[in-house]
C-alpha cells in the first residue's frame, strides 16, 4: 500500500476552544479486494502507534494518544471477508497566544469599563470610555470569528462570555448617556422634581450606603437646595441638582453591579478552562 495524505472529517466540541481535546475515529476499509486480496495486520499485534517520526513540533494540533483496531468484516451469503481498520485519535490543540489574545482582555476590559463607576456621573469621557470598551469588544468577537473552525455542536465559552460582555457595554452607554442628560445644568431633560417618596429614600441611611451623603445632604424636600434663601419669581426652578442625586444613585447601585459580573463570569470562564485540562489529563 502506498503512502498517501487523506483528510477526514470530525465532529468537534467547541466548548472549551481553544484548549479543547477531541477525540476522532478514522476508519479504513477496502470495499474492492476482500480480505483474501488485501489482508491488513497489525505490526506484532500491537494496537499502539508511533507518531514520533510523522508528527510535527510545531503542528497546530498535538495527538496525546493514538491506536488502531482490526476487524474482519465477514459477509453471510459468500465465503468473503473485509479487512476493517479503526484509528483512534486524541488530539489536544496547540494556542500558545490564546491567553495574550483572549484570556487577557476579558479581565482587562470590565476593568477599564469601571472606570465609569470612579468617574462623575456628569462627566463626559463616561460616554468615551464606554465606546472605547465596545470596540475592544467587538475587535475580540471578529478575531474569534476568524479563529474558530467552521465544524462545532456548541458555542464557545468565551463566545457566550463575551457576547454577554458586549451586551452589558451597551447598557453602560444607553444609561450613561440618559444621567448624563438628565442632570444637564443648563438645558435639563425633566423640568420638575423627583417624587416626594423618591427624595425621601434618597435622603435616608441609603444614602450613606451608595456613597451620596454628601450629596444628599445638599438636597431639600420642596425641591431647591438647602441653601437657597430666596426665590426670584422670574426664574424658572432648576431641579437638575436633585436629578443628579437620582442619577449618582443609580450609578452607584447599576455599574458595580455590572463590572462585578462581568469580572465573576470571566474568573469562571477561566476556572472552568482549568478543571477542564485538569479532567482530560487525568
Amino acid at each position: 500500500m502506498p503512502p498517501a495524505i487523506m483528510s477526514v472529517p470530525c465532529t468537534m466540541d467547541l466548548k472549551f476552544w481553544p484548549y479543547d481535546i477531541q477525540k476522532c475515529q478514522i476508519t479504513l476499509m477496502s470495499g474492492t479486494f476482500d480480505g483474501f486480496q488485501v489482508n491488513v495486520q497489525l505490526f506484532r499485534n500491537n494496537s499502539k502507534i508511533y507518531l514520533s517520526t510523522f508528527t510535527k513540533k510545531d503542528h497546530p494540533w498535538k495527538i496525546l494518544e493514538a491506536k488502531k483496531v482490526r476487524h474482519a468484516e465477514k459477509v453471510e451469503e459468500t465465503r468473503e471477508y473485509f479487512i476493517q481498520l479503526n484509528i483512534d485519535l486524541t488530539i489536544k490543540r496547540n494556542f500558545q497566544t490564546f491567553g495574550a489574545f483572549v484570556v487577557v482582555p476579558s479581565v482587562a476590559i470590565p476593568l477599564f469599563l469601571m472606570i465609569q463607576f470612579i468617574l462623575p456621573v456628569d462627566h463626559p469621557k463616561r460616554l468615551l470610555i464606554g465606546f472605547v470598551c465596545s470596540l475592544l469588544v467587538m475587535m475580540e468577537l471578529l478575531f474569534i470569528k476568524f479563529s474558530l473552525p467552521k465544524l462545532g455542536t456548541s458555542v464557545p465559552l468565551i463566545v457566550s462570555y463575551f457576547s454577554e460582555c458586549f451586551f452589558i457595554v451597551i447598557l453602560t452607554i444607553v444609561l450613561s448617556s440618559v444621567l448624563g442628560r438628565l442632570t444637564h445644568p443648563t438645558n435639563p431633560l425633566l423640568d420638575f422634581p423627583p417624587p416626594q417618596s423618591v427624595k425621601m429614600i434618597m435622603k435616608s441611611p441609603l444614602a450613606n450606603i451608595l456613597c451620596v451623603g454628601s450629596h444628599a445632604s445638599k438636597v431639600g424636600l420642596s425641591g431647591k437646595a438647602l441653601d437657597d434663601m430666596e426665590t426670584l419669581d422670574n426664574r424658572n426652578a432648576n431641579y437638575s441638582h436633585e436629578w443628579l442625586l437620582v442619577a449618582k444613585v443609580i450609578s452607584n447601585m447599576f455599574f458595580p453591579e455590572n463590572d462585578w459580573t462581568e469580572l465573576s463570569e470571566a474568573i469562571s470562564f477561566e476556572i472552568k478552562l482549568t478543571l477542564y485540562q485538569e479532567m482530560e489529563i487525568v
